[in-house]
């Protein structure tokens, strides 16, 4: 009985739904040696022609054995990097195989082009980099200094919000340089008051917020200086303007029937109202 179990199959337990494991991936194939000597390699200088010959078509055989075996690894190493079962150090490790592989492939005068490419590539990257970088200092500087001098306009001509006049203005400005140094200019428009035609002017952020303020049925509502006597803290010089708050007082105004009309015909919006035209 014994005799029989020596005698019987062998059995292996399995169970439904077992896969094999995924065998890993393998491994790129080290670059071939290259032939001995490589390309220095001489024959005996007592050499015959004939013998001669045979060793150059010795050698070049040898040479195109060690070619096919570079191209069948490159394709190889090439296959494998196209999997998605690589770790990263295999990935980098197969990519340096096949730039080794690569490198033996090229002919003197193609590495030396292939090297040459490379470091125009690199100076080309690093000066686009550069490049780019120094606009962007150059686009901020232009930025905060149209931005400052704006700014400083703005709160010398006593605006009530001096952004809100930066804002305005910041369309119309532009960076001019003279003798290395750049000046903010304005390209403000106006009326020429001999034909009453509309012009454009240059102007200095300085001379455009004066003229902005000598424009009051325009710009009045901008400045602290136009506020209208009895609705705001100080006298108009033209136009009308509400108070400090942005708010015209009622209360004076009740008192002030003339005053009252003023604001009804030229500023009813000032009011809650909308004038004839629907503005």
């Amino acid at each position: 009985m014994n005799d029989n179990l020596y005698l019987s199959r062998a059995r292996f337990v399995c169970y439904e739904g077992d896969n094999p494991p995924a065998a890993p991936p393998a491994a790129p194939p080290a670059p071939p040696a290259a032939p001995p000597g490589g390309d220095d390699i001489k024959p005996p200088a007592d050499f015959s022609p004939e013998q001669q010959k045979k060793f150059n078509e010795a050698l070049a055989t040898d040479r195109r054995k060690h070619q096919a075996a570079l191209q069948a690894a490159e394709t190889q190493i090439q296959s494998l990097l196209q999997g998605k079962n690589l770790s990263e150090q295999e990935r980098a490790k197969a990519e340096e195989t096949l730039a080794t592989v690569q490198m033996q492939l090229r002919t003197k005068d193609q590495q030396a082009a292939y090297e040459r490419k490379q470091l125009e590539d690199a100076h080309g990257k690093t000066l686009k980099e550069l490049t780019d970088k120094a606009s962007l200092w150059e686009t901020r500087y232009r930025d905060s200094t149209r931005d400052r001098a704006l700014l400083d306009a703005a709160v010398a001509g006593e605006a009530f919000q001096p952004s809100q006049l930066v804002t305005l203005l910041k369309p119309m400005a532009k960076l001019v340089e003279e003798n290395g140094e750049f000046r903010t200019m304005i390209e403000f428009p106006d009326t020429d008051p001999a034909t009453n035609e509309p012009i454009m002017t240059l102007r200095t952020p300085d001379e455009a917020v004066k003229r902005m303020r000598e424009l009051p049925d325009t710009f009045g509502n901008l400045f602290k200086s136009n506020v209208v006597g009895g609705i705001g803290s100080n006298s108009a010089t033209g136009g009308l303007t509400p108070g400090k708050d942005g708010k015209v007082d009622l209360e004076k105004l009740a008192r002030d029937p003339v005053q009252f009309r003023k604001v009804l015909k030229d500023n009813p919006h000032l009011l809650g109202l909308k004038s004839p035209m629907g503005h």
